[in-house]
C-alpha cells in the first residue's frame, strides 16, 4: 500500500500545473448539466498546452474496468439515478469531448489518434471523430481525404453523413476535391426524400461560394412563417459570406414577419 501511495505521490507531484492544480484536478472539478460545451472550461487545458490536450484524449479513449462499471451502476441504483442519465464512463466522455472541442485549433497534436480512430466500425464514433477534426481545422491535405474517404463508407445513415459533410465544410475552398462527390449526391433523389439535401447545398456554398444551390434553401422559406423556416436561415447563415447574394430574399422574408425578435434574428443573418 505504501509502495502505491508512493507511486502515486511521486505521479502526481510530476504532472504539470495550472494555478497549483493538475489537469487530472481540473478536469475532475468539471460537471455539466446539460450543455457540456457551452459549460466546459477550457482556460487550465489552453495552459496545459499539449499535455492537457493528450490528458482529455486519454479520458476520452478510457474505458472503465469492469469492477468500476459494476461499482459505479450499484452507486447509481442507490441513488436513484435516472435510467437515462449517462453512464460514468459515457460523463466522462462527454466531458474530455467537450473540453478537446472548446480547444479548437490547441487540438491539433490528436489529429493522427483522431484519424485513427475514425475508421472505427461504429458509424457514431466516425462521426464523432468527423466533427473533432472539423472543428479543430488544420491540415487539410491530409484530413480532407480521410474524410472524402470515411463519407464513401456504405452502412452509414443519411443523417451520420449529414454530420461528416457538415465537418469536411470546415475547411472551406481546402475541401474542393471532395466537390464532385458532393454535387453528385446533391441531384441524388435519395438525399431530396430524406432531408439531407439542404445541408449538402450548405456544404458546398461554404467550400466552392455562391452558386445555384443557394436557391434550394431560399425557396425553402415560408412567408410569415418563421418556424417553418428557421431551418434553412440557419443554413444560410452557416454558410457564411458565400451565401451573401440570399441578403434581398431575406429582407424580404423579414418583412412578411411580426415578431421583432424574429425580424431581428433574420436581419442578423
Amino acid at each position: 500500500c505504501l509502495l502505491v501511495w508512493g507511486i502515486k505521490t511521486i505521479h502526481h507531484t510530476m504532472q504539470p500545473k495550472y494555478q497549483g492544480k493538475t489537469a487530472e484536478e481540473w478536469f475532475a472539478a468539471f460537471t455539466w448539466t446539460g450543455k457540456p460545451i457551452e459549460e466546459a472550461n477550457a482556460v487550465p487545458f489552453e495552459h496545459l498546452g499539449t499535455n492537457g490536450v493528450w490528458f482529455l484524449w486519454g479520458e476520452y479513449c478510457r474505458k472503465d474496468s469492469t469492477p468500476t462499471v459494476w461499482i459505479m451502476g450499484l452507486r447509481d441504483v442507490v441513488y436513484n439515478k435516472s435510467l437515462w442519465a449517462p453512464s460514468h464512463e459515457q460523463d466522462r466522455q462527454f466531458r474530455a469531448l467537450a473540453m478537446i472541442l472548446k480547444l479548437g485549433p490547441m487540438a491539433e497534436p490528436l489529429i493522427p489518434a483522431i484519424l485513427s480512430r475514425m475508421t472505427a466500425t461504429d458509424p457514431n464514433e466516425a462521426t464523432t471523430m468527423a466533427y473533432l477534426l472539423g472543428n479543430i481545422q488544420r491540415q487539410p491535405e491530409v484530413v480532407v481525404p480521410a474524410l472524402q474517404l470515411s463519407l464513401r463508407s456504405t452502412n452509414w445513415t443519411s443523417n451520420q453523413r449529414v454530420r461528416t459533410v457538415r465537418a469536411l465544410s470546415q475547411f472551406g475552398s481546402h475541401a474542393k476535391p471532395a466537390l464532385p462527390m458532393l454535387q453528385g449526391w446533391l441531384a441524388d433523389p435519395a438525399y431530396t426524400t430524406n432531408g439531407a439535401n439542404p445541408y449538402l447545398a450548405t456544404a458546398i456554398l461554404r467550400i466552392n461560394g455562391p452558386g445555384p444551390e443557394l436557391a434550394l434553401l431560399t425557396n425553402n422559406l415560408v412567408p410569415g412563417d418563421y418556424d417553418k423556416s428557421m431551418k434553412y436561415i440557419t443554413l444560410i447563415d452557416d454558410a457564411g459570406t458565400n451565401a451573401s447574394p440570399a441578403a434581398p430574399v431575406l429582407l424580404q422574408f423579414a418583412g412578411t414577419l411580426t415578431n421583432e425578435t424574429e425580424i431581428k434574428t433574420v436581419r442578423d443573418t
